[in-house]
């Protein structure tokens, strides 16, 4: 009885350790999707106001998300409403009054 039961414990063990070294092995492998192009503009030039979208990429939190996000610089001509409009940028950054 008590050789079934050590025999028993290393089983589990071993399915443990089995499914532990394939969740290990096939996490963030080859198998995982690209990351997603987004492109950002942002409502005006580069400056502190738009720093945490600077920091959400510095820190890798974009890819942690599956995205590989392009942060546009804004400028009088091309506005963030324009932009996404005509396709040049999936998301922009707006004013409420542009709502």
């Amino acid at each position: 009885m008590f050789f079934a039961w050590s025999v028993n414990i290393e089983l589990r063990s071993l399915l443990v350790a089995l499914v532990w070294a394939m969740t290990a092995l096939f996490h963030d492998s080859a198998f995982a999707a690209a990351p997603e192009k987004v492109r950002l503009q942002l409502k005006w030039f580069h400056q502190f106001q738009f720093a945490g979208y600077y920091a959400a990429q510095s820190k890798g939190f974009y890819r942690d998300e599956g995205l590989d996000v392009e942060i546009l610089e804004g400028a009088p001509e091309h506005t963030p409403t324009t932009m996404v409009l005509e396709s040049k940028a999936d998301f922009g950054v707006h004013d409420g009054a542009d709502l």
